[in-house]
């Protein structure tokens, strides 16, 4: 969440004639919760590295509070609708985790908790919120 920081596409995506014909000055794009392992030295931040928080995205995102979720996707949401108007964030729903140091169940389900659902963490509302309110 951070314009210009290493590959970060925000503010760099080119426009021009796409695939099935029409024309833009910047492309639509999806920002997503990466899935790609942990640091030599997880939940620990690293600098100019794509662990920024010790963990990749789906991990640090997982490992959080409740509460904490709930709130960061709605911060994550609004600041990239902010930053780029050509970004979007894809709502984490179904990922796998990276179980760095044993933790996690080694999968993320955004849906209401149950008893159906057991693995489910509670983030369905705040989708949905999201969702409802563009």
């Amino acid at each position: 969440m951070e314009v210009g920081y290493l590959d970060a596409l925000y503010l760099k995506s080119k426009g021009g004639k796409t695939p099935s014909g029409w024309y833009c000055q910047s492309l639509p794009y999806l920002v997503e919760f990466d899935n790609f392992g942990c640091s030599r030295t997880p939940g620990e931040a690293t600098v100019d590295s794509h662990f920024i928080w010790g963990y990749d995205e789906i991990t640090w995102f997982y490992l959080q509070n409740e509460a904490y979720r709930q709130a960061w996707l709605r911060y994550a949401y609004h600041w990239v609708r902010e930053n780029d108007p050509n970004g979007f964030l894809q709502m984490p729903v179904s990922r796998l985790v990276s179980l760095c140091e044993g933790k996690g169940r080694g999968k993320y389900r955004a849906n209401n908790k149950s008893a159906g659902n057991p693995d489910g963490l509670n983030v369905e509302e705040t989708i949905k919120e999201l969702w409802n309110n563009q």
